[in-house]
Parts: structure tokens; sequence; C-alpha cells
């Protein structure tokens, strides 16, 4: 993943299934019920109405009376970081329950309930053995290396297809000294050939409900057993800054009451609104609160099910189309909305948001993970997957540094050939083709010699309209993402040095890592992480500090207005969208540039949060120069073949063109609403092309949209084989389910359809 920075909602959900309608908790009572309550996530949620009493009567939080009547395990904390630890089985457990409002009727973990018993059976056929065999084996190119092109690859192979992998770039190594190309796990040592230095340009963090993400890693990497919470904001003690005074700080215990921000504005009681906002919207009986509670029960009946998924058709059809800002304008003044944009629920950075769809934030809602991990060892992940595809492709190949322009069809032979970037064909013909790369990298198959430009007999698709999916990834946002690291020393060890200036509580280093945001002039700090060496604690650990991340506008930000005052970092970066290396002038380098912004802002506040910024951190800090002043920085929209961060659904865009999967469950060549073209017959020549990659999920930026999207186009493949040589009965009914929305599986008679809600186009959800 990519990672969004919206660390939203720390919450438990236990939800009672003796209930199919329930009282939701009153969401203005959230803040005031004495619960350990953590700013940059929800607080925690009531398992009934009575605990509450209880809990008053016993003086216990919910996480503690959950615990005693033993709902929950009692929660490990690392000893060094304070940060909440769990094992791979934990999250296992606790992900397998999660659904999706989209699709609501649909589970993935039934689909891999087999592949977890046993890898390397398939879990889109009836009994887990091949579908196709060595008389009959289709070829099938993937193009993409990363995560999706992997996964999709490797359960393409166990159904006995023949499957080459094109990539234009590196392999996936396992070694960190070495450029890893493929895909958005990116993992670099700041410090050439030091482990301990390593961190993650791509994605870093992982939700604890992404089932997807886990399910496979256990599978790929069995000795990875436990997981430490990443340092976010707000799961260590962190400094607040506000754009032009000291808003707070804050620990475990929550964000004060005290904590007032511009004109006096008082941060809690807003976020207790901001809150309230989706958790308050209503359609077809339920709250968005409610539809949370149903996805993540892992108990819900038909009813329940049913119920989501009119409430989803509705809320679909009237906030799809409005942003993010819209939706807060009707409910909050302009300053108001400029605090949320810093702030969000306490993370800050939700300003890039504003001009995504609203529905694509009340998703994260409803999805409400508690937390997000480091893992370990994350290059090891994607070189595994590769092993797996390898040890499974029936001969197949990979075709690393290999750019390809165009799939096209040929009518002769009724399959495809794949152009390359040198202009030349490749021999081999293709019965599928699977684009696996962002919806950026995608959109280039739709022009000059890609993607079928004008099928027989049909209107060009560079015409206006004539296929709403084309349109979509046209028109589809394209969220900008920059990261810079750089090596440091080590904190101080003298409470008095400057590590005391940077310190508001006083105490010594140990497991209180700083974590701040801040405005400087018209660029945004963003966040800054505090990230130990592997195996060392947080005490005396010579360090990684995340100097800046920043995603959508405010990575732009940063982008015009520093880096490209460095001609030669800049100049690479406009390469390779990414630089590592040491920093030989620090007093006119990237860190002094960041530190002397801040500097100006602490002058002009008189705070001193100006001074927790690289200052305490600066390369020439530490005796240990050797360690000083490494960099490494990406800049994802100029990384090549990728050209972006990730996807947020714009406003109108990406509803369900990623169901194009779909199509093939239309026996007489009729189109899916979302898919190919709107009012018009699939065209023979597009209709064995699928797409994978986060940017064709609702769950873009995640690895676990990226996963899932691999899932729909493996699934989408099979089926159409199995259709067309009358072979359904030997796919899994998961399988059928995937591709088809919703069948006949939890009561008789029920008309097969694809779980859109229908009916519900031109009601109104209630913005209450």
């Amino acid at each position: 993943m990519t990672g969004l920075f919206i660390n939203v909602f720390r919450a438990m959900w236990v939800w009672s299934c003796a209930r199919s309608r329930f009282q939701p908790p009153d969401p203005k009572n959230y803040f005031n019920r004495g619960v350990q309550m953590i700013p940059s996530f929800y607080p925690v949620r009531d398992k009934l109405d009575a605990d509450a009493k209880e809990r008053a009567h016993r003086n216990l939080s919910p996480t503690q009376l959950e615990i005693l009547r033993g709902g929950r395990p009692q929660p490990l904390v690392d000893r060094n970081s304070g940060l909440e630890t769990r094992t791979i089985s934990q999250l296992l457990a606790s992900s397998r329950r999660v659904r999706y409002p989209d699709a609501p009727h649909f589970s993935y973990a039934d689909l891999l309930a087999g592949e977890a018993a046993n890898q390397n059976s398939s879990p889109f056929t009836a009994n887990g053995v091949a579908f196709w065999n060595a008389g009959n084996r289709p070829r099938i190119a993937v193009i993409g290396g990363g995560m999706s092109g992997l996964l999709s690859a490797w359960q393409l192979g166990k159904l006995g297809a023949v499957v080459d992998l094109w990539e234009a770039g590196a392999p996936p190594s396992g070694n960190a000294g070495i450029p890893n190309g493929a895909g958005r796990i990116r993992p670099v040592n700041v410090v050439p050939n030091d482990p301990n230095t390593r961190v993650e340009l791509g994605a870093m963090r992982f939700p604890d409900t992404s089932h997807l993400f886990w399910h496979y890693l256990s599978l790929v990497l069995p000795n990875l057993t436990q997981f430490t919470e990443f340092p976010n904001p707000g799961k260590i003690p962190t400094y607040l800054s506000g754009e032009t005074t000291l808003s707070a700080t804050w620990d475990r215990g929550g964000l004060g009451l005290d904590a007032l921000g511009d004109n006096g504005l008082n941060y809690a009681a807003l976020q207790q609104r901001h809150l309230s906002a989706f958790l308050n919207v209503q359609a077809n009986g339920l709250t968005l609160n409610q539809v949370s509670s149903i996805m993540l029960s892992g108990t819900a009946n038909l009813a329940q099910l049913n119920q989501v998924e009119g409430f989803w058709g509705i809320v679909s059809g009237s906030f799809h189309h409005i942003t993010y800002r819209q939706f807060l304008e009707q409910r909050f003044n302009q300053h108001e909305i400029r605090a949320i944009g810093f702030i969000g629920l306490g993370t800050g950075g939700f300003s890039p948001l504003f001009d995504t769809s609203v529905l694509d934030v009340m998703r994260l809602v409803v999805w409400n993970y508690a937390a997000e991990y480091a893992v370990p060892d994350l290059l090891m992940y994607p070189f595994q997957l590769r092993q797996r595809v390898a040890s499974s492709n029936n001969g197949g190949s990979f075709n690393y540094f290999s750019q390809i322009r165009g799939a096209i069809w040929e009518a002769s032979s009724g399959r495809y050939f794949l152009v390359q970037s040198n202009g030349t064909t490749t021999p081999t013909r293709y019965d599928y083709v699977v684009l696996a790369m962002s919806h950026r990298a995608a959109e280039n198959f739709f022009t000059g010699t890609g993607v079928t430009a004008t099928p027989p007999n049909r209107r060009p698709y560079s015409t206006e309209r004539s296929s709403e999916f084309r349109y979509d990834i046209q028109f589809q946002q394209r969220i900008s993402s920059v990261k810079i690291f750089q090596a440091a020393g080590g904190p101080a060890g003298n409470p008095q040095g400057q590590f005391g200036l940077v310190n508001p509580l006083l105490r010594n280093y140990d497991r209180f890592v700083r974590a701040i945001f801040g405005m400087a002039g018209n660029i945004p700090v963003g966040v800054t992480y505090i990230l130990p060496r592997l195996n060392e604690n947080f005490a005396s650990a010579r360090l990684v500090m995340g100097l800046q991340y920043s995603w959508g506008i405010d990575s732009v930000r940063v982008r015009n207005e520093f880096l490209v005052r460095y001609p030669n970092l800049n100049a690479l970066l406009n390469t390779t969208g990414t630089f590592s290396g040491r920093d030989t002038n620090p007093a006119n380098g990237v860190a002094e540039i960041l530190d002397n912004r801040v500097r100006d802002k602490r002058t002009r506040n008189q705070v001193i949060n100006g001074r927790t910024h690289p200052n305490f951190f600066s390369p020439t800090r530490s005796q240990a120069d050797g360690q000083e002043g490494h960099l490494a920085i990406v800049d994802w929209d100029r990384v090549p073949h990728i050209n972006m961060g990730f996807k947020l659904d714009a406003p109108n865009r990406g509803l369900r063109s990623i169901y194009q999967f779909r199509l093939t469950a239309q026996t007489d060549g009729e189109h899916l609403t979302g898919t190919w073209d709107v009012g018009n017959r699939v065209d023979v020549s597009t209709a064995r092309i699928y797409f994978c990659g986060c940017s064709f999920s609702h769950y873009g930026g995640w690895v676990e949209g990226a996963f899932q999207s691999a899932l729909n186009a493996t699934a989408g493949i099979v089926y159409d084989e199995a259709r067309r040589t009358h072979q359904l009965n030997r796919l899994s009914m998961p399988a059928k389910e995937l591709v088809l929305g919703r069948i006949n599986r939890f009561q008789a008679g029920r008309d097969q359809d694809h779980g859109k809600g229908k009916g519900h186009e031109h009601d109104h959800a209630s913005q209450s």
C-alpha cells in the first residue's frame, strides 16, 4: 500500500448477532464516557447498552470489560515503544469477519478458506484442483509485476494456466541494497549496506482489517508471527502543531479538551462533530455506524446483509457525486473546514481528500480499522510471491525490464499479441491479458497502438463516453505522494540538552517517540516518524527519521517549494522518481531547509513546536558522522511506469467500473453496468482483457485493494472459460458469487443478480 495517512478510527467492534435491528450508541456521548480515547481513531464502541451501566458500576473501560468476559485477549505491549503487538493468528481471526458495503453478500475469507489449509490448492474450484490440464491450458499475459500482478499470476498458475509475466522494472530481489522496481513495495537502505536503516518508500503500514494481506503473508512468510503497531500520531505521545498556534500534545489518554486552535476553536469538539457527521448518515433504516458494525461483526444474517445492500445503493446514489469538501460545507463553516483539513480526526492531513468523492471516505469509516501494523522484512513478501509464481506457472516465463505498450486483438487467431516499447510484437499469442498496474499506466493502453483503438464496426474509444470504463480510467484521481527519510545518530542522552527543548512531556526518550505536524509558510511539514533500528530498542538505537510524508496537494507543494531547488537531486528524481544518497552540504541541504522553514514558524508563533522537527536530528548533531546526512526520497508521480501515488475516487468516477471483470457473466455478450460500454455489446476484442491493481478496487492505496482486484480478475477469467465450456459446476460457490454478485446460497429460489442495490438509485440518503 502506498499509504493514505488517514489513520482513522480506533475501535473494537462487538455486535450482538441476536439483534436483527439494534439501537446505535449515541455519537455525541462517545467523547464523554470516561473511556481511554485516542483522537486519531474511533473511541471504543459499546457491546450492549447494558455494558455502560456495568462499566460505570465497576469503573471499567469497554476494553477491560471485554477482557474480563473472555471476549478479547489481554493485549500485548512492546516494552520498548509502548505500542500494542498482535500475533498473526489474532490478525487473521479479527480480519476474517470483514465484509465490504459495495458487495456485502460476498466474503473473501469464505473464498480463501481452503487455501488457508493448503496454499497449493485453488480457491476457485470446488475441489481445489486445477481447472485446466496439459491438453487445454490457456496462455495468459500478466502485464505488471507488483503485488496484484504476482497474486493473479500465482492464482492463474494454480488453476493450470500458462502465465507469462511482463514487468518494465526490476524483479523483487529480497535485498534492499538492490533496486526493486516492481510495484509500490519499495524497500531501501538509507545508509547503503546497512539493513538497520531500511525504510519503505511505498507501503509501510497495514490495517488490522486487511484480511487478504495477512492471509497471504501467513502463507508465504510463515516465520513472521508477531507485529507491532506503526508509531502513528496518537498511538505514541504526539506533538500536534497547528498552522498558526500550538494546538495540543497528547499521550494515549487522549487530546485534552483545553486544546484550542485558531480563534479559540475547540479541536476536540470539532472532532466529535466531524465524526458524527459520518456516523449519522441514514438510509434504509440504518446509520453508517450500524453498517460498519454489521460489516465487521462476522455474524450478519441474510436480512441484515440485504439491509446493508439497500443502504449502500441509496447512499451511493446520494453521495458519490459529492466531494468531501461539499459534504463538509453543508455542516461546517469555512474556518472549521480549514481546521478539519489540518487535524482530520486528530491525525492531520485531511485537506488532500477534499476533492475526493465523500463516498470513498465513508468506505474507510465502514472499514474502521483499529490499528496499522509494521511488517519486518516486508521486502520478502513480493519476493516470496514471485517464488510461488515460479513454482506454478506451467512453463510460463518472467520478462523483467520489458515494457509493454499495447495488447492488440488478432481476429484471425482469436487471441492477443503484445507490442513492446521498441515497437516489436511478441510472437506468442495470448488467450487473456491482465493489466496489473495503476490506472495512470493503464491509460496508456487506450492510445496509439494500445488496447484495440477501434474495434470492428464500433465507435472509436476516443469518442465521447463510448466506454464508461475508459472514461473512469482517464478522469480518475491520481494522488501524489512524497516521502523523505534521513539517517540520524540517535537521541540526545542529556535531558538538559537539546532534547529537553523538544520533549514537552519532559521525559526520557525511551518510548516517547515524536510524531508531529506543522506548516511552514505554504509548505506542509506533514508527519514525522521516528523509526528505530531493527532489533534495537527506542532508548538507545540509532535511527532513521521520516522527515516528511505528504500526499495529494501537500506533496505537490513539497515538490515545487524545495525539491526543485536542488538541480542534481531533482534531475535524478525526474529520471527514476527516487533518490538515495548523502547530503554532502548539510548547511544547505533538504533537512536544513525543512528545519529553517519550521524555525520561521517558531519565530512567528513564539512556541517551541518548531524545535520538534529536524533540528533535533540535524545532520551534524551526532558524533557518528558516518551515519548522518544520508537521505532517501521518493516522488511517486515521477516513478516510471507508475507515475502516481495511489487512487482515490473522483466524484462520479469508479463506482461500478471495478466490476469490469464481471462482464464474463453475460452469456449473450450484453454489457453489465459499469463495464466496458454504455448501452452496447461488449466487443470480442476487449472481452478478454482484465484489470487489477489497487486502482481497480474500492481501496486505492492499500495492498488489500490490489489483492482484491487480483482475485477478481482471476475469477473473471476462469468463470469465462467455465461458462463457455459448460463446466460451471467445477467452480467453487464463492468463485461464482464473486463474479455474479450474489446467488442462491442463503435461501432457495432467490434470483441471481449482481448485488448492486437495484431499485435504490433514485432514493435519497438522510444527511443528518
